[in-house]
């Protein structure tokens, strides 16, 4: 089940996140090929063909302005329609064994 704020998928990077750039030009990009959900919430970021959302603005917007724990202030805020993404491609991560950090995940799988 995805539980989405107006029906979208949110995704906020600060500026000095290794993504921002991608992110200012309205993309997101995932940086490998594995397709084990496992690896991407394990923290194995650098491998898999996910990237990570939050159904929760807020949550996507402290990604925005932070970088971790560090206050920046400047960032990029994603949003995407559901109903536009291809559900077989979504992946829930809140409310399962990988949720980690509470943070209302899903991930988006892309082609590979």
């Amino acid at each position: 089940m995805v539980r989405v704020g107006s029906n979208g998928l949110y995704r906020g990077l600060a500026k000095g996140h290794h993504e921002y750039n991608t992110a200012a030009e309205g993309r997101a990009v995932p940086r490998g090929t594995s397709t084990n959900v496992d690896d991407h919430t394990g923290g194995n970021l650098t491998d898999t063909i996910s990237t990570s959302w939050s159904a929760d603005p807020e949550v996507a917007q402290f990604g925005a302005e932070n970088l971790g724990d560090t206050y920046v202030g400047e960032g990029v805020m994603l949003r995407v329609r559901v109903e536009g993404v291809d559900r077989s491609r979504i992946i829930q991560i809140h409310g399962t064994r990988h949720e980690r950090f509470f943070e209302d995940e899903h991930l988006i799988a892309h082609r590979s």
